[in-house]
Order: C-alpha cells, then sequence, then structure tokens
C-alpha cells in the first residue's frame, strides 16, 4: 500500500500551526496549503502530458516521489525561518512567504523537469 500524496500535505496543515509562532499561522497555513495544490497540479499536468520521469527523462526516479522530496524540503526551510523569524512585521512576514512560494515553485518545476 502506497502513501497518498495527500495525506503528507494534512499532516503538514496540522503541524504547521503547532510549530510558528502565533501571528504567523494563517500566512503559514495558506503557504503549505498553496504548496500542496501547486504540487498536486505540477502532477497532474505531467500526468496529463504522458511524462511519467519528467520532460528530459535525467533522472529515472518518479516524478512524484522527487517532487514530493523537493517540497518537502522547502516547507520544513519555510517552517524554519518562521521560527527564528518571531518578532517579523506581519506585512513583511506575508511578503516572505509569498517570495519563498514563488521561489519554491520555480525550483520543483527544474527538479521535475528533469
Amino acid at each position: 500500500m502506497t502513501f497518498p500524496i495527500e495525506y503528507m500535505y494534512a499532516i503538514w496543515l496540522i503541524i504547521t500551526p503547532l510549530i510558528v509562532h502565533k501571528g504567523q499561522r494563517v500566512s503559514a497555513g495558506i503557504f503549505v496549503a498553496l504548496c500542496g495544490v501547486a504540487f498536486l497540479f505540477q502532477l497532474e499536468v505531467l500526468e496529463y502530458l504522458g511524462k511519467p520521469t519528467g520532460f528530459f527523462s535525467f533522472m529515472n526516479s518518479d516524478v512524484s516521489l522527487r517532487g514530493l522530496i523537493v517540497w518537502t524540503l522547502q516547507t520544513l526551510f519555510f517552517i524554519g525561518i518562521s521560527y527564528i523569524s518571531k518578532a517579523t512585521i506581519g506585512v513583511v512576514y506575508f511578503g516572505a512567504t509569498l517570495s519563498l512560494y514563488v521561489f519554491s515553485i520555480v525550483i520543483s518545476s527544474v527538479v521535475l523537469l528533469l
């Protein structure tokens, strides 16, 4: 029995508010939810196009495994940065969250294309 990817992001949605600080919970929850949606969207696009190992097939591993590893590392990085930055102003934190989200999409797209 395989572990569904959707469960991993459900676990992250539960764990994230427990780790980040009180004023960061909404932005962090939105970040994790959007990361899960973007990851599933990327997988669906590659599956629809018939590219189970990516466009260039440099790596023989399954795209879902590579994507799960990349998105999990990026989520861990985000949670770590959120935990460290306790006294960040809300607007600055939201801007940093948005820029990390765009960075995450770019990095995961490159890894999934390989």
